[in-house]
């Protein structure tokens, strides 16, 4: 079976050879029909060989080390018997060729080019003026076990509460509980964050736990018993404290419960997703979904579909999982449906899809800092249009 990647590194590797002026008769007849096939084809070539085009797509490239990236292509497109000269004169023509084979085989962005002919710019297809839309940030609510609700911000700070025999601490977006003695009462509280939110947990295990956005956990504020339980809706990842003679569970309401042993792990529970996903970073796991149970090791992901069928995957992208907790958006062939869902929540609009959802798949790293604008970028590049007025997004 062909690579799904071959045509486009046959492509690329035309592209660079042509910047180089190394094309074969055969090979310039065939990226001459290439160009000729269409329009967006040409468009692709001409923004590759525009230096001032291609040094503005390069500005997305983090910490992009050129030389060294061309070495590894150089290998696979050019050959062995060539790559040492070609590194040692690294001009400006050849660095623009690395470029231009980076930006397609690297980045996956080649789909968005291909439809580019069809993009509006956002500013274009709006009737309004547009206001750019800020990220979220460090925003809850804090429900006490008295009832008493405390809204959480990045202004909330030096907070201090004791309930029972237990501190609470507010400080820097996170929560912290310290046991100041044995209580025999178990008492909750509870933190939701709302679209736009997120939020940070120390509980009083030393068990540490970050919540997404429209997400919401119920816990003790002190543990008891032969058990940790918390409760869990939307998203959370945990980063578990050791505790052998106490396994730490999380309950899904409606879907079933994680129990973990010192582990780290991510748990997308969301009610408007397809599916339920635990996903293990580190330690071990068991997921218990109804009749059906399994174990997962670090890589591996648990899907539960509505179904009942509980998948276990092997080797997921696991940076790409918990790219939110680490303050980024990572988008690996990721269909519009799936990425609007996560801008959706991170920015607190509402999407309005016109007409059939592209089928088109998109990749790139985003910062959850930037702005919408910037975000939605990554799909205008492939010919996604959206109209904005205020805080709703039309996707056409």
């Amino acid at each position: 079976m062909m690579n799904q990647f071959e045509p486009l590194y046959t492509k690329a590797e035309l592209i660079v050879k042509s910047l180089q002026n190394d094309l074969t008769d055969q090979e310039r007849l065939s990226l001459n029909e290439w160009l000729a096939e269409s329009a967006a084809n040409q468009a692709l070539y001409n923004d590759l060989t525009n230096e001032a085009t291609l040094a503005s797509e390069l500005a997305i490239l983090a910490k992009f080390d050129a030389q060294a990236d061309w070495q590894k292509i150089a290998k696979q497109t050019i050959g062995e018997q060539n790559k040492t000269a070609t590194i040692v004169d690294f001009s400006y023509r050849k660095w623009l060729s690395a470029a231009a084979i980076l930006l397609i085989a690297c980045l996956g962005v080649f789909q968005f080019w291909v439809s580019r002919n069809n993009r509006n710019s956002i500013s274009k297809i709006s009737k309004h003026p547009i206001i750019d839309i800020a990220p979220g940030g460090n925003k809850a609510t804090l429900k006490l076990a008295d009832g008493t609700i405390i809204i959480l911000n990045d202004s909330v700070n030096g907070f201090q509460a004791t309930q029972q025999n237990v501190k609470l601490v507010i400080q820097n977006g996170e929560i912290t509980y310290q046991s100041l003695g044995q209580d025999n009462e178990i008492i909750y509280n509870t933190i939701t964050t709302p679209r736009g939110g997120q939020y940070k947990l120390l509980l009083d295990d030393g068990t540490k736990v970050w919540l997404n956005a429209a997400s919401s956990i119920k816990y003790p504020t002190a543990f008891s018993g032969d058990e940790r339980i918390v409760e869990l809706t939307g998203e959370g990842y945990f980063e578990v404290a050791h505790d052998a003679s106490k396994p730490f569970k999380v309950l899904l309401p409606g879907i079933g419960k994680v129990d973990a042993i010192g582990t780290a792990f991510n748990i997308n529970a969301y009610s408007d997703e397809h599916i339920t996903k635990t996903t293990l970073v580190q330690g071990k796991v068991k997921v218990a979904f109804g009749s059906k149970t399994d174990f997962l090791i670090p890589g591996q992901q648990a899907q539960l579909f509505p179904s009942g069928q509980l998948l276990v995957l092997n080797q997921v992208d696991v940076d790409e999982v918990v790219a939110w907790k680490n303050g980024q958006f990572i988008f690996k062939q990721m269909n519009v449906e799936n990425i609007m869902k996560q801008i959706g929540r991170w920015y607190e609009i509402e999407v309005i899809y016109n007409g059939p959802v592209s089928q088109e798949t998109f990749s790139g790293i985003v910062s959850r800092n930037s702005h919408l604008m910037e975000v939605l970028k990554i799909m205008e590049e492939g010919g996604v249009r959206f109209k904005i007025d205020g805080k709703k997004i039309s996707v056409y």
